[in-house]
């Protein structure tokens, strides 16, 4: 009796733990997230400055990058229309720029002062 008594609290424990442990799921993209990422754009900026760029979009989406690298620097945004503020850390102030879509945010360089 003992024997049958416990095997039925093992089985019951079993039972409720397994109800309280996690378990994988695993889901499939739905069509909204398939086309958007079809929408994707490259976004260019040349770093011409002697220092690194902060580039923020506002818009369609939020997006903050650092453009670190002298030269050419290439993201990857969701189509739409955006204004791009732009701060160089070797520069003084602030661009503004609107942009329709992806394409090129041109070369940054520093003016003399």
């Amino acid at each position: 009796m003992k024997t049958v008594r416990f095997i039925t609290f093992m089985i019951v424990a079993i039972l409720i733990l397994s109800a309280w442990t996690p378990s994988l799921a695993y889901a499939k993209a739905d069509a909204a997230q398939a086309t958007t990422v079809a929408k994707l754009v490259k976004l260019t900026i040349t770093n011409n400055t002697s220092g690194i760029l902060y580039i923020s979009l506002s818009g369609s989406r939020f997006y903050s990058f650092v453009a670190a690298n002298h030269g050419k620097n290439t993201f990857l945004i969701e189509k739409g229309k955006y204004t791009a503020t732009i701060r160089a850390s070797a520069c003084g102030g602030l661009l503004k720029k609107k942009i329709d879509g992806g394409g090129s945010l041109g070369a940054i360089v520093c003016r003399n002062h």
